[in-house]
Parts: structure tokens; C-alpha cells; sequence
């Protein structure tokens, strides 16, 4: 039972566990030969106590090289950990974000298999031309140039064959591991891993399942209709199904390569930035990783964006806030800005407003002292020292809102790196004015009078009914009240020892009153001499 047990822990039945016996052995070896053998001390053949000499020196090294060796669900798990500096101390931070999928290329054969059991023995008679050589590899899936018969130039993205068992496999491991972990290490609870995880767990199968990823190209296409500069694949959905994407092929040219092409980067810049401001605050649905690798220029300098598999949505209160957020910082107002934060932020427990006024006020004083132009502000180092700040308060940031800040973390990266001759926080400003402008708009202060009206009116609705059932429980007795106080430990023991002290007092006063009452001496002594006892007593408990 000592071997089976953790291995049940780790997979939720014993059916899984005899699945996922071999797979959990390897992760277990390669853990340890990274110094990492408590986790998975009880798992069979493996000797917790080995380990590598080679292994990298510090500690957030040695996991991001267990997290490459282990595969692409745990390098994933790495990249989207990266993004969550309010959980993740910096130097994991900064080990995590160098994390790159060390893949290599899936056979022909094994590449043929998915395409037969997706588009059915008759695939190839949909093409011209199928390369089998691929044009890119990934953790996921990797991809194909081709010709469809009539012509078009199309990319094929094939999954890689079992890649969704060994996602379920390993995600049910990780539970084990994370169990392990957070057992090894108790300070790990306060980062909600448990929440971490689950949030991973969503995101790796909707990468999984490709319709919802056509369904997301679909539309981007839409919100970029308006927009000849903006590029989104067409599809072709002959050829798309669960494990496979057939999208116009995108002639353009990698945006880290377009200075050294000749391109005018000052115009690449602008039009960069523009995408990613509109997408987050005029459509509210955003690509969630809009990196280099993801960014094409087209040949008459439009932007060409791939890869749509991680998203996130801005609600309409998101934005508003957001908004607030920025024009706070320019008036130098830190408590509208910690308000904010605390409005949106997942509280643990009660939170001391005063504090995180006061981490706000630091953290602008660090970022952005008097006299520093907006313009010149870090945003992403402001951004994320504040929500780490907010979050060793008690107050997390949830995970929509994070989505967003990497989204600008990104895209403030890429420009500072690749594109010096634009300023992100400019670029950004008449976004923010735009939101603002119609957050005040008449029409949209009617829309929200016209739905605070309609709320009002359900409420009303409902008082006749809730009021009948009050009066019912008044004349059934029914109705109690509570009342439930929360008090300070060492208030607590003050305030036993008081209620002790009076009570002891309280017997005292009765002993000395019914000795004197009493016609019998030895009676009297007695109950004097407990009085005087019980008073020595209360005397005792100040």
C-alpha cells in the first residue's frame, strides 16, 4: 500500500493510476535527479536521496530545468506561472519567463495518422501540395504549409499525436505534486494553489480543442473588419475539427526581423500598439500572447497576428476601472488608486484599507516620484510591484485581471525592444480617452439609467413577497437574532480574567452576607474564611 497510495493521491482512482503508472515514474526520476526527491519519495523505484551534480546552482534554476526535461505541460505551466508575479517570488519570475518549448518535430507517418482520423482517408484529395516537412513545432501541435486544389496557399495545424492523454496525464500528477508541495512547503497555500491550478487545467484544454480556437479567429477577423492594416488567417472550415486548423498562409515577415527588412519601424510601432490597446480597451477580447514569434509585417505594412489559442475578455467595469486606474496616476492620487484595487482585488479575510493605501502610495513614490513625465514610467515594474504588494496585503489580483497585465507587459516588452522609436504609455492615451468619453456618453449614461431603473424595479418587485414572509415568521416565532463578535486573543484572556474576578467577588459577597445571617460561630467562620479565599482569588486574576 505504501507504494499504491500516493500513486491513488495522485490520479483520483485506481484505473488512472495503473495509466499513468509509467508516465508518474518518469516525472518522478527526473525530479529527483533536479534535487526535488521529497515530492515523490513514495513513488516505486525511485530513490528520493539521487540527484544530479550538474544540476543548475539556485533553486528557481533547478525547477525551471526540471520544468524543460519534464515536457511541454510543465514548460506551459512555467510560461503561464511567469505572468503571475503576485504569486511568484521575482528571480522564479525571471527564470520561468526565459522558458522556450524544446521540442523536436513529429514523424510523417504520425503526422499523416492525425490527418486520417480527422479529415478521413480521402484527405489528401483536398490539396495540391502537402509539405511534409513542417514549418514550425511546438508543445501542442505543429504546422504545415500546403496548397488547397483551388489554388490557395494554406498552414495546417496538426496536433501532436497523444498530446491530450499526456495533458491529462500530467495534469493529474501535478495535483499529486502540488498536494506534495504544498505539504513540504505550508507557505505555499497562501498563493492559492489549488485556484492556480485549476485555472491552468482550463486554459491547457481549451488549447486542446481547436474549434474554440477557430471560433476565436473567427472573431478577431470580425473585430478587425474595419482595419486593412490588421491581418487575421482566413479559415477554411473543410479542413478544421478538434486537432486540426486550415488557415491562409501569412506572407509576411517575423516583426523582430522587419527593421533589418527595411520597414519603417516608427509606423510598425504605431500600428502594433494601436492593435493591442484596441483589442483590450475598445473590444474587450484581447490575444492573450501577442509576442514577437505571434506578430508578422505584411509586405505593404499591415500586422499580420497568428495563434489564437490563449484569449482574455475586458468586461465593460474591467475597463472603467482600468481607465480610472490610469488618470489616478497622472493626478497623482493614490488612494483612487488603491480604492480601485481594492474594489477588484480577491480579499483573504478582512484587509486594512490604511495599509494599502500606504503600499500605494510607496510603491508610486518608487515608480513615479514628482517631477518623472508618465511617459517615462516602467509600467510593467509599476504594475507588477503593485500587485505584488496588494497581494502580500491579502488583496490577489484574479486571474481576468492578470491576463491583462500580461497582455501590457508584453506589448510594453516587444516595443521597448524592438520598436525604440514609439512610447507605449502615448500610444495608450487616446484609447483610455475613448473609454472614458463613453463611459460619460448620453447614451451609455441612459443605458445604465435605464438598467439601475429595471434593477430597482425587480428589487420592488420582490418586497411585498419578502415582506409577507417576515410578518409570517414573526407570528410563528421563527425569527431569531444573532449576534457574533470578533475579538483580539489577548482581548479575549483580559476579558475571561474579568468575568472570573467578578464572579468570584460575586461568591465572596454571598459567603460574607450568609455568615452574618447565621446564628451558628462555626458556621459564620467558615463561610467568612471561604469569602476571604474567594476574594484572595479575585485579587489573584488582575
Amino acid at each position: 500500500m505504501r507504494i499504491v497510495r500516493p500513486l491513488v493521491d495522485a490520479v483520483g482512482d485506481l484505473g488512472s493510476t495503473v495509466r499513468n503508472l509509467a508516465r508518474m515514474r518518469e516525472v518522478a526520476a527526473i525530479l529527483v535527479r533536479n534535487g526535488f526527491g521529497r515530492l515523490v519519495d513514495d513513488v516505486p523505484g525511485i530513490e528520493a536521496g539521487e540527484s544530479a551534480e550538474s544540476s543548475p546552482p539556485t533553486q528557481p534554476e533547478r525547477v525551471a530545468a526540471a520544468l524543460v526535461e519534464l515536457g511541454p505541460t510543465y514548460v506551459k505551466l512555467g510560461q503561464v506561472l511567469s505572468t503571475r508575479p503576485d504569486v511568484l517570488p521575482p528571480d522564479y519570475v525571471t527564470a520561468f519567463e526565459k522558458l522556450q518549448d524544446n521540442v523536436t518535430s513529429v514523424p510523417w507517418a504520425s503526422v499523416e495518422e492525425v490527418l486520417v482520423d480527422e479529415l478521413g482517408l480521402d484527405w489528401r484529395e483536398r490539396f495540391a501540395r502537402f509539405d511534409q516537412e513542417p514549418l514550425a513545432t511546438a508543445s501542442i501541435a505543429q504546422a504545415h504549409t500546403a496548397r488547397l486544389t483551388d489554388g490557395t496557399e494554406v498552414v495546417l495545424k496538426v496536433q501532436r499525436p497523444g498530446i491530450a492523454a499526456q495533458v491529462d496525464a500530467d495534469l493529474q500528477i501535478l495535483r499529486f505534486l502540488l498536494r506534495r508541495a504544498v505539504r513540504e512547503w505550508p507557505e505555499l497555500e497562501a498563493a492559492d494553489p489549488e485556484g492556480l491550478l485549476l485555472e491552468f487545467d482550463r486554459t491547457m484544454r481549451g488549447e486542446l480543442d481547436f474549434h474554440r480556437e477557430a471560433e476565436h479567429m473567427r472573431r478577431f477577423r470580425n473585430n478587425f473588419a474595419g482595419r486593412d492594416d490588421v491581418v487575421i488567417p482566413e479559415l477554411f472550415d473543410q479542413c478544421i475539427t478538434g486537432r486540426v486548423i486550415c488557415m491562409s498562409k501569412l506572407e509576411g515577415t517575423p516583426i523582430r526581423k522587419a527593421r533589418e527588412a527595411g520597414f519603417d519601424m516608427e509606423d510598425v510601432g504605431r500600428r502594433y500598439l494601436s492593435v493591442v490597446y484596441e483589442q483590450i480597451l475598445i473590444h474587450g477580447f484581447f490575444h492573450g500572447d501577442l509576442h514577437p514569434g505571434n506578430v508578422f509585417v505584411m509586405p505593404d505594412g499591415a500586422l499580420g497576428l497568428i495563434d489564437f489559442g490563449m484569449v482574455g475578455t475586458m468586461t465593460d467595469k474591467m475597463r472603467s476601472q482600468l481607465v480610472t486606474m490610469m488618470f489616478a496616476l497622472q493626478k497623482q492620487d493614490p488612494r483612487t488608486i488603491a480604492r480601485v484595487l481594492y474594489d477588484i482585488a480577491i480579499k483573504d479575510g478582512r484587509i486594512d484599507f490604511r495599509e494599502l493605501e500606504a503600499a500605494t502610495i510607496e510603491v508610486i513614490g518608487v515608480h513615479f516620484p514628482p517631477g518623472l513625465r508618465l511617459q517615462d514610467l516602467e509600467m510593467s515594474a509599476f504594475c507588477v510591484e503593485l500587485v505584488q504588494r496588494s497581494s502580500q496585503l491579502g488583496a490577489k489580483v484574479p486571474t481576468s485581471y492578470m491576463m491583462v497585465l500580461k497582455a501590457i507587459v508584453t506589448a510594453e516588452g516587444l516595443a521597448k525592444t524592438l520598436l525604440h522609436e514609439t512610447d507605449p504609455i502615448a500610444a495608450a492615451q487616446p484609447y483610455f480617452a475613448m473609454v472614458a468619453a463613453n463611459r460619460l456618453s448620453p447614451e451609455k449614461l441612459q443605458q445604465e439609467g435605464l438598467y439601475a431603473l429595471l434593477t430597482l424595479s425587480s428589487l420592488l418587485d420582490r418586497v411585498p413577497v419578502s415582506l409577507g414572509q417576515l410578518l409570517d415568521d414573526l407570528d410563528a416565532q421563527r425569527l431569531s437574532v444573532g449576534m457574533v463578535g470578533r475579538v483580539h486573543p489577548d482581548e479575549a484572556v483580559r476579558l475571561r480574567r474579568a468575568q472570573t474576578r467578578w464572579l468570584l467577588g460575586g461568591f465572596a459577597g454571598a459567603c460574607l452576607v450568609a455568615g452574618a445571617m447565621t446564628p451558628i460561630p462555626l458556621a459564620t467562620g467558615v463561610l467568612w474564611g471561604l469569602a476571604g479565599l474567594l476574594g484572595l482569588g479575585a485579587v489573584a486574576m488582575r
